[in-house]
């Protein structure tokens, strides 16, 4: 069956070194943001495949075409898509909109966040695995007093969505022990009130290395059960 995960996190932690690290060879990267892969290059020595989509003009009605043409081609020799980023990609279709299509903040948001939902789906469709990888949303208390927990930074309401759309959700994060050491982990607590989590499989543990491999692995063993 398709797995569907979302990353988010700060910039640079790593998110998409990981990811490509986990599935060496076996990825199609849909690439939003121009030097997404340098680490990736840099730490792995290997080039991903990868198709680019950045066009400032109708960006997700591109990544769309790419997916439904080049992506889907190599997908099926590869078997992993990933989309690096989907923050880049709602925030700048959401400014083409308002910028060059005239449109109001919160029609922008609507449009985007149901382009959004339409690639999630057409890319889980095309890969066994796909991960979409996101720059982090700090948790924030509007001026209405609604408290509005952390998670993937998406545009309007979207994020709160996140859950319904992917089978699990990790936060990569610094984690600070008592000595004073900082490493980077993923998180995965679904009951944590300030931060969007999610694991259907129940693979990932509330805090552990930040390492995507044995969670796949883990999500494997797991589905082999049932």
């Amino acid at each position: 069956m398709p797995i569907s995960i979302a990353i988010y996190g700060g910039t640079g932690i790593g998110k998409s070194l990981d990811v490509h690290r986990a599935f060496v060879g076996k990825t199609v990267t849909l690439l939003t943001e121009r030097g997404g892969l340098n680490s990736v290059i840099a730490h792995l020595g290997i080039t991903p495949d990868c198709v680019e989509a950045f066009d400032i003009k109708d960006p997700i009605g591109q990544a769309e075409k790419l997916i439904d043409g080049r992506v889907k081609q190599q997908t099926k020799k590869k078997g992993v898509l990933v989309v690096d980023s989907g923050s880049e990609l709602g925030l700048r279709h959401t400014d083409w909109l308002i910028q060059d299509r005239g449109k109001q903040v919160q029609q922008a948001f609507y449009i985007t966040q149901i382009g959004l939902r339409r690639l999630m789906r057409k890319s889980q469709a095309l890969s066994s695995v796909s991960v979409w990888l996101f720059h982090e949303q700090d948790p924030e208390t509007k001026p209405s007093g609604a408290y509005v927990p952390g998670g993937p930074s998406l545009p309007g309401k979207l994020a709160k969505k996140a859950p319904y759309m992917f089978d699990m959700i990790l936060r990569a994060k610094w984690d600070m022990n008592i000595e004073g050491d900082k490493k980077r982990v993923y998180e995965c607590d679904p009951r944590n009130a300030d931060y969007i989590m999610k694991d259907r499989f129940g693979a990932a543990k509330e805090t552990q290395p930040m390492n995507l491999k044995p969670i796949i692995a883990e999500i494997g063993k797991r589905l082999r059960r049932q």
